[in-house]
C-alpha cells in the first residue's frame, strides 16, 4: 500500500507543477510494478482503489513506464522510504482514494427511507 501511495504522491506532484511529459517510475516492489505494467492483476480489494487512482494519474503524461530495482540494489532508497513511512504514516489513510459510489439497481431492494 505504501509503494502506491509514494507513486500517486510522486505523480500527483509532477501534475501539480505542470509536468505532461514522459515518467519513469522506479519502484522496489514488484508486485505494485508488474500490476500497473499488466503482468499481475489486482486481486486484493484493499490495493484496487490505489491502483486505480494510479492508473488514472498516468493518463496525465505522455507516457508513464514502471520499473522494478530489487531492494538489494536499492539500499539506500529502501532505508529513507521507511523513515518517511514513519514520519508521515498518516499519509497512507489520507491519501487513500475514495471508493466507488455504489448505485442500486432495479433487482435491489428499497433502502431504509422507501428509495
Amino acid at each position: 500500500m505504501a509503494e502506491y501511495v509514494a507513486a500517486i504522491r510522486a505523480l500527483e506532484w509532477l501534475a501539480e507543477h505542470g509536468y505532461r511529459g514522459a515518467v519513469r517510475a522506479y519502484g522496489d516492489s514488484q508486485l505494485v510494478v508488474r500490476q500497473m505494467d499488466g503482468s499481475y492483476r489486482v486481486r486484493a480489494e484493499h490495493l484496487r482503489a490505489y491502483h486505480d487512482r494510479l492508473r488514472q494519474l498516468t493518463r496525465s503524461f505522455t507516457s508513464v513506464e514502471f520499473e522494478w530495482v530489487p531492494r538489494e540494489r536499492n539500499e539506500r532508497a529502501d532505508e529513507l522510504s521507511k523513515r518517511a513511512l514513519e514520519e508521515a504514516s498518516a499519509d497512507t489513510k489520507r491519501y487513500r482514494p475514495e471508493s466507488p459510489v455504489e448505485v442500486a439497481t432495479d433487482d435491489e431492494p428499497p433502502g431504509p427511507d422507501g428509495a
